[in-house]
């Protein structure tokens, strides 16, 4: 993974996809620049993985470009894809749902502009976001 630097200022040219669609669309303009902001950005590039199955669940991430094939391995050890996740999707959210570790591997199907997020922990659980399953309703 490197980190992103685009235009000196660390985001992607395009975020649209991340503010325009999904749970973050729903959230305050103030609470998005908070994303934008805080989210370590980076590119992951085909061959690489974001992460696997078995590392610590720490973050949330934001696909604002590219593709990532989202994996889980099987009893006999195979791992298999079941999601492509393509921009404006939110994957890991493991993390805000108190999972202490990872049960996918997530690696880009084609180079992807991510932002790991670590949401504050009263987020999932605010009268404003009662649960977190409104979060990830209306990703894809």
């Amino acid at each position: 993974m490197r980190q992103l630097n685009q235009s000196g200022s660390g985001l992607p040219e395009d975020l649209g996809p991340l503010m325009q669609k999904g749970w973050l669309a729903a959230e305050s303009p103030a609470f998005r620049d908070w994303i934008v902001r805080t989210g370590r950005w980076r590119v992951v590039t085909a061959g690489t993985t974001l992460y696997h199955a078995g590392d610590r669940a720490d973050a949330l991430f934001g696909l604002a470009a590219g593709a990532l094939d989202v994996a889980t391995p099987t009893e006999s050890g195979e791992v298999v894809t079941f999601h492509r996740a393509e921009p404006g999707n939110w994957i890991g959210e493991a993390a805000i749902l108190g999972a202490s570790v990872r049960t996918l591997t997530v690696t880009p199907r084609r180079t992807a502009a991510c932002s790991g997020c670590r949401l504050p922990p009263s987020y999932a659980s605010s009268p404003k976001n009662p649960g977190t399953g409104r979060l990830f309703a209306g990703s894809a």
